[in-house]
């Protein structure tokens, strides 16, 4: 039907075909005859009316009401990327494991950033996602490395160009019931 090779890294397509090719590929419910329920928990993707097609797609940022009452195949996640990164994961993950169905998958898409604590750099992202859902009951399934244009970070005072990647991680439960 839509099923198409993925590979460990994406760098010859636009930001929204990537996440098309992961999402269809990661699908739970690809060779079923239904459409998949998807939470899609961030800012960054558009829906395209082909993909309504496909799935049943609630987009909320809101993690109450209606959203804790139902189930889901895949939810998309993207967590901020800033300081409140380590405390909305935690909270995220919580609520994730239980509104995720058994065989579901979780796409998260995480950019690694840098922060500074105490005097001290250090490098923020992947890894804390990876340590975050692994302590609530999730583990990474897959990892899919998405590169992007170097890009010049405005932020330090040299200018240095840094080449920038995301990572998509997918994560599934350890011990579903």
């Amino acid at each position: 039907m839509y099923q198409q090779n993925i590979t460990s890294i994406i760098d010859n397509c636009d930001l929204q075909t990537a996440f098309s090719r992961v999402i269809k590929y990661f699908d739970p419910n690809k060779a079923k005859n239904r459409k998949t329920k998807v939470l899609d928990f961030s800012s960054f993707f558009s829906w395209t009316e082909n993909d309504y097609k496909i799935f049943d797609i609630i987009k909320t940022r809101n993690s109450e009401g209606s959203v804790l009452d139902n189930r889901y195949d895949i939810i998309i996640y993207e967590p901020p990327v800033n300081q409140s990164l380590f405390s909305n994961a935690i909270e995220s993950s919580k609520i994730f494991n239980k509104v995720l169905n058994i065989g579901g998958n979780i796409l998260v898409k995480v950019k690694d950033f840098k922060t500074t604590t105490n005097g001290n750099a250090e490098l923020k992202g992947s890894f804390d996602i990876k340590t975050i859902f692994e302590s609530n009951d999730f583990y990474l399934f897959d990892q899919i490395v998405y590169k992007t244009r170097p890009t010049m970070n405005y932020h330090k005072s040299n200018n240095d160009n840094e080449i920038t990647h995301l990572y998509f991680m997918i994560f599934k439960k350890k011990n579903p019931s």
